[in-house]
């Protein structure tokens, strides 16, 4: 196999991989049009019945409230 043809082949997988990679990254960033709007708007009824509330970010960081 000359150089050339090696060279095509490696640039043809290299845009194959590339493309592979940019389709998933486009899915994954994508905002989805089914995530209920339910979740995000809720009420609680009887609030002097919660003593804690913990609030976890994305990196297992957490901050504790409670009611003294």
């Amino acid at each position: 196999m000359s150089k050339r043809t090696k060279r095509i082949i490696y640039l043809f997988i290299g845009l194959v991989t590339l493309a592979v990679l940019s389709y998933f990254t486009f899915r994954i960033l994508k905002p989805t049009e089914e995530q209920p709007f339910d979740a995000l708007s809720f009420a609680i009824e009887d609030t002097n019945s919660i003593n804690k509330i913990v609030i976890t970010d994305a990196y297992s960081r957490t901050f504790e409230l409670n009611r003294s």
